[in-house]
């Protein structure tokens, strides 16, 4: 189990428990943590995807030379029929099953990139005089936590789905293989593996402790949101507009107060700073998936 240390993501509850700083470097941990998660579920969606169609080719296989098979008495033969059906339901299922990893992915990435575009947003409000906008961060928390926690849900569906067919079908390749055993030469075991998988299956375990960390981390500062559960509703895309909003009018304040002061010298360089600080800037295309 991956624990929250080893993430490097720290509990924070309040306010007063963090500045600009330091949340600019809890994001950037959620953003890097989430492309580690990502690469989790790609590699092993990709390995059960190439055991199962490779159990496939083998039933095909087995089916084509059941017809030059001699010595297949009723019962045999009537194995072999009922084995073949199942797997080829089994494999329907979970071809079905394994495309979750793409809508998984999209969802993952989804929430990366608003991690990432948050911390591009809250790297600006560096100066000490600016008034942190910690209401719409905390929305913007509480959207990807939302987002993570309906992934959760449904990977775990999607989890529990391939551990029934990866097992029904493992017992059918094994029927089948027995009962065409003094047929066909011996070849790797698929069933076994398959059968292995299915009693040690955990992956919905090892990506619930990949993933609540961030979840937790998420919740925290969804609390700084006056929105509550309610900003898991809210577009995401309105949410970068008024963080854009806010750190315009505050750019604004910092110049009139400067000008107000007559400090030229410090008005023009705070001037040149936000200029920069303003400058157009990738947020990428945030589609709302709720």
């Amino acid at each position: 189990m991956i624990e929250r240390q080893r993430m490097g993501l720290n509990r924070v509850d309040s306010e007063a428990d963090i500045d600009a700083e330091r949340f600019l470097r809890e994001l950037q941990q959620m953003a890097e943590a989430m492309a580690g998660i990502n690469r989790f579920t790609e590699e092993n969606f990709l390995r059960l995807g190439k055991l199962i169609r490779d159990s496939h080719n083998r039933a095909h296989s087995l089916g084509r030379h059941r017809s030059s098979c001699t010595t297949l008495d009723l019962v045999e033969q009537t194995i072999v029929h009922e084995s073949l059906e199942q797997i080829e339901n089994c494999f329907g299922e979970l071809v079905a099953a394994l495309q979750f990893q793409d809508i998984a992915r999209q969802r993952l990435e989804h929430v990366q990139t608003n991690l990432s575009n948050l911390d591009q947003q809250v790297a600006r409000w560096q100066a000490p005089d600016s008034h942190f906008p910690f209401d719409i961060c905390g929305s913007v928390c509480a959207l990807q936590e939302h987002q993570l926690q309906t992934t959760a849900v449904e990977f775990g569906r999607a989890a529990s789905e391939l551990r029934t067919n990866i097992n029904k079908m493992g017992t059918s390749l094994e029927r089948l293989e027995t009962a065409l055993a003094g047929e066909l030469p011996a070849e790797r075991e698929l069933h076994a593996e398959l059968l292995a998988i299915a009693a040690n299956f955990d992956l919905s375990k090892q990506f619930d402790a990949l993933v609540t960390p961030i979840r937790d981390q998420l919740a925290g500062f969804a609390k700084w949101s006056s929105s509550g559960i309610n900003a898991s509703k809210i577009s995401i895309d309105s949410l970068f507009q008024q963080l854009e909003q806010s750190y315009t009018m505050s750019k604004e304040r910092r110049v009139h107060r400067r000008f107000v002061t007559g400090d030229d010298e410090q008005q023009q360089s705070v001037s040149e700073q936000d200029d920069q600080l303003g400058k157009p800037h990738d947020l990428g295309e945030n589609v709302d998936l709720f």
